[in-house]
């Protein structure tokens, strides 16, 4: 049988999602069947099931953004597939489920021996990452770029990508524990991320000239990155840690020319990228993360049959939740 999570009205994860039990479905012509490995949590799945504004539809509604799962099944008009062969399942195709059925041409291919919980993450936050180091400027050899959030998922996919393109970061932290941790997969300059943030970077970087700032705090936080930049340099905001809207004083817009840019992946691909191109970025990107060039840190693995409490795990914050959250399913 084919376990599914679902909910039927919005709440606490804890009260509303549950397994069920269902048959296992037939691929079409042109689909295949996926036996799910397992899956990544993100906050915009507990804002689905929750209830919040933009993320969610209303409900019957299963979690999962993203997921990684090997084939089982084959429709008939199909060729070029086998059974066995690993993909990435497409993006917001609800992936806590035991077995997806999936379109085949929107298939991402994964690295058969790669890492299955690094694998279940290949979708978000890497691709994210590689488009808010690549898509709106071109790096010289030796410039630095400035992050907050540097403890963050995509905070330290950006340290790795850097890293192989020789480009020099600094990331903004909120708990300087974590600095050796961040040191160690590359990062350059490791510092507190406060209203001091622009003599910090000053001083590790010997008054660079930056000319990119990844935002993904909002609130003062995008102030303090605008005040660390050089003259024309360029913010791209991709989030809202802080839950307050973005600040940049007068004199840094106005006095400094900072640009802004805001991000969402969608929109960077159909407005920068052929689909073509988004396929091949998302096919590098996966091959990255299964030869372990790209890794995040997982902070816990929960089965499906324990999925409410996952997802009331990947709503902490901070040291509580110290990493991604995944969720094995029964084909791991």
């Amino acid at each position: 049988m084919n376990r599914v999570a679902k909910y039927y009205e919005f709440g606490e994860p804890l009260k509303v999602v549950k397994i069920e039990e269902e048959k296992t479905p037939t691929p079409e012509s042109n689909q295949v069947l996926l036996g799910m490995e397992a899956a990544c949590l993100h906050l915009a799945d507990v804002y689905k099931v929750t209830g919040v504004r933009d993320f969610s539809s209303p409900p019957p509604g299963i979690p999962g953004a993203e997921g990684v799962g090997k084939v089982i099944a084959i429709g008939d008009k199909i060729n070029n597939i086998n059974i066995g062969d690993r993909f990435l399942a497409p993006l917001s195709s609800g992936t806590c489920r035991d077995e997806l059925i999936v379109d085949a041409d929107k298939l991402i291919p994964a690295p058969p021996n790669g890492d299955t919980f690094q694998l279940a993450m290949a979708t978000v936050n890497p691709v994210t990452s590689w488009l808010l180091f690549y898509a709106f400027i071109k790096h010289k050899p030796g410039s630095w770029i400035l992050q907050n959030g540097g403890n963050s998922a995509c905070g330290r996919y950006v340290i790795q990508i850097a890293k192989t393109e020789g480009i020099k970061t600094v990331s903004a932290v909120r708990r300087l524990e974590v600095r050796d941790e961040l040191e160690r997969i590359g990062a350059d300059a490791v510092v507190k991320d406060s209203e001091e943030l622009p003599n910090f970077v000053s001083d590790v970087t010997n008054d660079a000239d930056i000319k990119l700032g990844l935002d993904v705090a909002a609130g003062d936080g995008t102030g303090w990155i605008a005040s660390s930049l050089g003259e024309l340099g360029l913010i791209v905001n991709y989030g809202l840690m802080s839950g307050k809207d973005l600040t940049i004083p007068k004199e840094t817009s106005l006095g400094k020319g900072i640009r802004f840019q805001g991000f969402m992946m969608s929109r960077t691909f159909n407005t920068l990228y052929t689909k073509e191109q988004e396929i091949e970025i998302r096919k590098k990107v996966s091959n990255l993360v299964g030869s372990g060039e790209l890794t995040a840190k997982v902070a816990d693995v929960y089965s499906l049959d324990n999925i409410a409490e996952a997802l009331d795990h990947a709503n902490r914050r901070g040291s509580d939740r110290d990493g991604k959250i995944l969720v094995k399913m029964g084909y791991y």
